[in-house]
């Protein structure tokens, strides 16, 4: 999913995006750890295949036509185990929190005048 949110300010444009993504990681670790603990966690997950989620989010700034500045966040997160209905809970929690807002996105624009990138 990537979605967000763009303002006109004269010849330039602000842009406020979020993406999510499912995540198929495999994960090759090079060297031990410096700890039992750590140790025990690299060792399950060293050359698995693990599922995971990716969020970003941030801003966009388009001061002319070809030249763009962007401010973002990235995060990824690796599953020790994958437990379908833990994970779907979570899930349907964070999409019905964030897609709430699409239902008044006509409203929102014809009010602010916003345009909607994706």
């Amino acid at each position: 999913m990537d979605n967000g949110l763009g303002y006109r300010l004269g010849d330039s444009r602000l842009f406020l995006y979020h993406t999510g993504a499912f995540a198929i990681n495999r994960i090759d670790f090079e060297l031990d750890a410096s700890n039992p603990q750590d140790q025990a966690l690299i060792k399950s997950l060293d050359e698995k295949y693990r599922f995971g989620t990716f969020f970003s989010g941030g801003l966009r700034y388009s001061l002319a036509r070809g030249f763009l500045v962007e401010l973002g966040y990235e995060h990824m997160l690796v599953f020790p185990e994958y437990r379908f209905w833990n994970w779907f809970g979570g899930w349907m929690v964070d999409n019905i929190a964030q897609r709430t807002i699409d239902f008044f996105e006509d409203d929102l624009m014809k009010y602010h005048g916003l345009i909607i990138l994706g």
